[in-house]
């Protein structure tokens, strides 16, 4: 996540995924976050992505669920500049 140079991560290196959801004016949009070794490495949204339900299907597949991530701005902002 944010910036830096890319890394290709295999699902069996992931701890599991987590949940969010973040609720606007007009609807809302659901994230989830790949974990691994307690990190977020990956995010995927309704949002941006057009087949994020079958993403998170395959994802679901190979690992697992771990809880629900509470959204709220300050931590996507921490998100998008955390190193």
């Amino acid at each position: 996540m944010g910036q830096g140079t890319g890394r290709t991560y295999q699902l069996s290196e992931m701890d599991g995924y987590k949940l969010s959801i973040l609720y606007s004016e007009a609807s809302q949009f659901e994230f989830l976050y790949l974990l691994s070794n307690g990190r977020k490495v990956a995010k995927l949204s309704s949002f941006y992505h057009s087949n994020y339900e079958d993403l998170k299907l395959a994802i679901k597949r190979k690992t697992r669920s771990l809880g629900i991530e509470p959204q709220n701005v300050l931590g996507e902002l921490r998100d998008i500049f955390k190193p």
